[in-house]
């Protein structure tokens, strides 16, 4: 009897693992995807209208009969799972739909499940203990499997790509097995209970909808940590998952805790998260003549240390999840109190989706982008403070641990380990390991490519594209403008480490995604010595230079990356040139949005020779891609080099892996 009840807790734990792992990658898709229209448009897209789906939980309202029932529950679990193994499939209009339904779904089916689940559990605390038990490892399997699939993956998820998709297949089949065999004896009865803390339920609910929104965020992707100023994601990951996993063995004990305690370590977590990002948070001047060009900010140790500290603390999120979840349960909440807390939450989620992607596509957005330049931070303070002040009206004098069977006990956190282990070794192996490059010809290669943040001309990603059109290249320096991939507009991806990893190149991000700006990127052969971000006066989409130093048969090069604002404003390229004055070997790339026929190319052109110009063979196609015209004198991606370099061969490449071409050019001196 006993190994049956085993067998079923294990189950449920997996079939909750399952649950929270489909939701965070469907939420993922279904956020990239609503951006990817907009993207594409340069303005809010009408697609944005299928953010509605996020309130599904109000349809408990309406439907009380028809969803509180065991059946309704396995049908909307089953939705949300069919969602993601088709959603992989689609182009990027037909995964904006079926991942929003599944996303619908998955929101749905909460309060559903709860309302139905608590039927049987009522107020017996050995039930409700065994249920926490079962969902919150369940949350801490989906953390760990989400984090080994980037980890696989040079940051993407790797059970959504090529071949890999199979994982996703597996996991909805395992999922649907288990959603199908499950028996559950509550069926077809309403709750009459009235409960006193309605103000309650929706305080601790919107406490778990802030610890999802910060998984999202950031946890189930630490490269997007990484990112936040340059740390080590190999260390980010590696605390990360030690952390959870001393805390995963705290929690399956039956020990105690004081809540005051939880409550020092919750606000101890939030003040290290705040100064591991506001260090990074730039706040730009308003005037051009205050500071521009604008070095990046300088970084402190501690400030760097406070990263650390912040990830190690991160479990708390887990116990205040399941803190919560035991006290809706224990108010023994209406389904009509559910729905309207659970759609709040969800309402919250998205407030929060859009604030963090409004923090970078500010100018496209009226009346209020403005106010959320320069707020990355916020987006974060408010959801870390709101997961740990329904702390306060929890009464408990203590709280302890689930209990769980020794036996089970040691195999839950043996997998955990595993898993954290493979997530180690992969990151290790998947990494860039650069060879010393040598070279004895005066030439260097390089290459210039905004990359439309991985997607192509069509709008569908296009890593792998983009990828072998560089790699057939085979350029010793490359320059990439939008590749700002590292938010959740860009699936929380890291299309830098997916280049740099493949192609075995030493990396620079460039801008870090904290400041909202165009992503800007430098990729070498060479190392990459004395790396600065400046920053360039801006009143749209703020933007960036990367300098940089990299050292070719004795000879240094000043190396430098840019994408300049809309129309290429020409203070932008003035405040850049100053920057370049004085200095040698210069190698100047990126797209300028400028053209050769008007003020900013010719005030270029005074200091700096366009390699277009002095190219002794150059390659132009006539088309973009097999029927679109090509026109050499609209171009505005350059590369500009100084007097004493020479350019042997030079060629525009017009495939449509984006919507730009690509710049390649043979460098000599």
């Amino acid at each position: 009897m006993k190994k049956t009840k085993n067998s079923m807790a294990i189950r449920k734990t997996i079939l909750a693992g399952i649950f929270f792992a489909v939701f965070f990658q469907l939420l993922t898709e279904f956020v990239e995807s609503i951006y990817l229209f907009g993207l594409l448009g340069s303005e809010i897209p009408p697609e944005i209208g299928l953010v509605a789906l996020f309130f599904s939980p109000i349809l408990l309202l309406f439907f009380k009969k028809q969803l509180i029932t065991s059946f309704a529950v396995k049908i909307l679990l089953s939705i949300g799972l069919l969602a993601r193994a088709i959603e992989i499939m689609l182009t990027t209009q037909g995964r904006l739909i079926a991942s929003g339904i599944g996303v619908a779904s998955l929101l749905l089916l909460v309060p559903t499940y709860l309302a139905t689940d608590l039927k049987s559990t009522g107020q017996k605390s050995k039930k409700i203990k065994e249920f926490i038990k079962e969902i919150g490892a369940g949350l801490i399997l989906a953390l760990f499997t989400l984090i080994l699939f980037r980890a696989l993956n040079h940051g993407s998820d790797l059970s959504a790509q090529g071949m890999f998709r199979v994982i996703s297949w597996i996991i909805t089949i395992i999922g649907l097995v288990l959603v199908w065999r499950s028996h559950q004896s509550t069926a077809g009865q309403i709750l009459k209970l009235e409960t006193k803390n309605r103000l309650q339920t929706y305080l601790y609910t919107l406490g778990i909808s802030s610890i999802f929104v910060l998984l999202y965020f950031a946890f189930t992707a630490p490269n997007i940590i990484s990112r936040w100023g340059g740390t080590s994601n190999l260390t980010i990951n590696f605390i990360l998952l030690i952390s959870w996993i001393i805390t995963s063995y705290w929690w399956m004990r039956d020990e105690m805790i004081s809540p005051n305690l939880l409550l020092g370590i919750g606000f101890l977590f939030v003040l290290s998260l705040m100064v591991s990002i506001l260090p990074h948070q730039v706040h730009f001047p308003v005037s051009m003549d205050i500071g521009y060009p604008l070095l990046e900010p300088r970084i402190d140790i501690w400030e760097n240390l406070a990263v650390y500290v912040m990830v190690a603390l991160s479990p708390i999120l887990l116990i205040n999840f399941t803190i919560f979840l035991e006290r809706i349960i224990k108010n023994q909440p209406t389904p009509g109190i559910l729905s309207g807390a659970f759609t709040v939450g969800a309402g919250f989620i998205l407030v929060m989706v859009l604030a963090q992607v409004f923090t970078t596509v500010y100018d496209y957005i009226p009346v209020i982008g403005p106010a959320f330049r320069d707020k990355y931070w916020v987006v974060f303070l408010i959801p870390s403070l709101l997961s740990i002040l329904p702390m306060f009206i929890y009464r408990s004098p203590s709280i302890q641990g689930s209990n769980i069977a020794s036996q089970q006990h040691k195999s839950f956190i043996g997998l955990l380990s595993g898993i954290a282990l493979s997530t180690v070794v992969g990151l290790i192996l998947t990494t860039a390991d650069p060879p010393l490059t040598q070279t004895g010809k005066n030439i260097l290669t390089v290459f210039t490519y905004n990359i439309q943040q991985g997607y192509n001309d069509e709008g569908e990603r296009n890593f792998d594209g983009q990828l072998n059109y560089i790699r057939r290249m085979s350029p010793d320096i490359i320059g990439l403008q939008e590749s700002d991939t590292a938010r959740i507009a860009g699936g929380n991806a890291d299309i830098i480490s997916y280049f740099a990893n493949h192609l075995d190149m030493y990396s620079y991000y460039g801008p870090s995604n904290v400041t909202g700006t165009f992503g800007i990127a430098l990729l070498s052969r060479f190392p990459i010595e004395n790396p600065k971000t400046y920053y360039l006066f801006s009143i749209g989409e703020q933007v960036a230079v990367i300098e940089a130093d990299i050292t070719v048969a004795g000879e240094t090069f000043k190396i430098y990356v840019t994408h300049l604002g809309n129309g290429g404003p020409i203070f932008q390229m003035r405040q850049m040139l100053e920057l370049m004055r004085e200095q040698s070997n210069i190698i100047a790339m990126g797209d300028f949005n400028f053209r050769p026929y008007e003020d900013q190319y010719r005030i270029t052109t005074a200091e700096l020779n366009d390699s277009y110009q002095v190219a002794q063979t150059k390659t132009i196609p006539s088309l973009w891609g097999e029927t679109k015209p090509f026109d050499i004198d609209e171009r505005i991606d350059h590369i500009f080099i100084s007097e004493g370099l020479n350019v042997p061969y030079l060629e525009y490449l017009t495939q449509p892996e984006s919507d730009h071409p690509g710049l390649f050019a043979e460098i000599g001196w």
